[in-house]
C-alpha cells in the first residue's frame, strides 16, 4: 500500500531473505560480497549482486524494522536511484510500516548539520560515497531523511521525483523537472545559504 503509484521495475515479487542464527555466521556470509570492513553492516543488508537477496542477523525484536528497510531497497532495485533517495525512502518506510521510532529533528541535531556540511563535503552526499564513510554516514542518513521530509512537507510530487531521479546527477534533472528547483536550493531550505549544488 505504501508503494502504490510507484512503477517498480520488477513489480510485486518474492524475494530471498537469509536470517543467520548469529553474528558470526552473518559476517562470514556477507564478507563474500563486501570489500573492506563488513563489520559496520551490523543490522542487515540488501545484496544486489548475483541473485539479489537480503541478509539480516537474528536480533529479536528489531528484525521487523530492519527487514522493512531492506525490503524497500529490494523493491526499488532496478531503478537508477541516487543513494540519498534510496536511503531516505527506506528510512521513511521503516517508520511508516515498521515499529521504528519516527524521525525527529531537534535543535541539537540541526546545529550538528549546520556545522558539518560544507560546499566540499556535500558532494560526497550527492554522489553517495558519504553513506559508506564511517565519519559521514550518520549525518548523510539524517540529511537524506530531512530532505525527504522537506519534499513531502512542501507538497511536491515525491512519486514523480522518485520515478525520474537518476544517480548520475544525484536527481538534479528530476528535481528541476518535478519541483521546478535545483537540489541545492532544496537543501538550502534546511542548510541555509551556501553552495549546495
Amino acid at each position: 500500500r505504501q508503494l502504490r503509484g510507484y512503477t517498480l521495475p520488477f513489480g510485486p515479487a518474492k524475494g530471498v531473505i537469509i536470517l543467520p542464527e548469529g553474528f558470526d555466521d552473518y559476517y562470514r556470509y556477507i564478507a563474500k560480497f563486501f570489500s573492506g570492513d563488513a563489520n559496520s553492516l551490523n543490522y542487515g543488508v540488501f545484496i544486489p549482486r548475483g541473485y539479489s537477496h537480503i541478509v539480516v542477523p537474528d536480533q529479536g525484536r528489531s528484525v521487523q524494522t530492519v527487514l522493512t528497510h531492506e525490503l524497500t531497497h529490494n523493491a526499488f532495485f532496478g531503478l537508477p536511484l541516487p543513494m540519498w533517495v534510496n536511503e531516505a525512502m527506506a528510512q521513511y518506510l521503516q517508520t511508516a510500516i515498521g515499529s521504528a521510532r519516527g524521525f525527529r529533528l531537534d535543535g541539537e541535531l540541526a546545529q550538528e548539520h549546520f556545522a558539518f556540511w560544507t560546499a566540499k563535503n556535500i558532494q560526497s552526499f550527492w554522489s553517495g560515497s558519504s553513506f559508506n564513510d564511517p565519519d559521514e554516514s550518520r549525518m548523510s542518513y539524517s540529511l537524506a531523511e530531512i530532505l525527504l521530509c522537506l519534499i513531502m512537507q512542501e507538497g511536491w510530487d515525491l512519486r514523480a521525483f522518485v520515478q525520474e531521479a537518476n544517480w548520475r546527477d544525484a536527481g538534479q534533472a528530476a528535481a528541476i523537472k518535478v519541483f521546478g528547483r535545483t537540489l541545492g536550493s532544496v537543501a538550502g531550505i534546511f542548510l541555509g545559504e551556501g553552495d549546495w549544488e
